[in-house]
């Protein structure tokens, strides 16, 4: 348990961790405003976007949940079983779903902003905090989610320094004399490393 912990402490751990909060607030704040225009009850489906935003942030509150999950109990099985360096796939999704959330969110924030300034919504829907706040929140991810790229980005290249130093190189000299009385001297130059690839 002490590992997982110290897993959560780090900034890549941290960010993933802050995303779980940002996406579930900007979809669950968008989710629950509501709006009665005589005839018709709107939500964010009939807002432009609505369902794009509410998807993207969807799935990346559960990328969130299993990043976090992954940090906590499997990072050393994860690491050491990829033939590649993982932390280059987190950050390539994490720069992938930033700029995704970021699209979201800004077509969402633009129908918003057109919908909610006809006469027909001032007269009818007085509320806008709640649609607001879960907008706001899907920027707030977008801006985690890059932050998370380069903190993945980073632990990426400590792990590459690591596994480079982590290969030992060491050379021994072997003397061997000839039938004929001369001497050969031969140097073996042995590198080892501790990973299974």
């Amino acid at each position: 348990m002490n590992v997982a912990i110290e897993n959560l402490k780090t900034p890549l751990a941290i960010t993933k961790t802050a995303l779980i909060f940002f996406t579930l607030c900007a979809f669950a704040a968008v989710a629950a405003w509501s709006c009665d225009i005589p005839g018709i009850n709107v939500t964010f489906t009939n807002i432009g976007d609505g369902r794009f935003f509410m998807a993207v942030h969807i799935i990346g509150w559960i990328a969130s949940i299993f990043f976090t999950v992954a940090y906590m109990f499997f990072l050393g099985n994860i690491i050491q079983a990829l033939p590649f360096n993982y932390y280059f796939l987190d950050a390539s999704f994490c720069a992938s779903w930033g700029f995704m959330s970021l699209l979201a969110s800004a077509l969402n924030a633009s129908s918003w902003r057109d919908s909610r300034n006809t006469s027909t919504f001032r007269n009818s829907c007085g509320g806008y905090a709640g649609y607001d706040f879960g907008l706001a929140m899907g920027f707030f991810a977008t801006f985690t989610w890059i932050a998370s790229a380069v903190f993945a980005v980073i632990a990426g290249r400590s792990t590459q320094a690591t596994s480079t130093a982590a290969a030992t190189h060491h050379q021994t000299e072997q003397v061997q004399q000839n039938a004929d009385g001369s001497v050969t001297q031969t140097t073996v130059v042995h590198n080892t490393s501790q990973y299974p690839f």
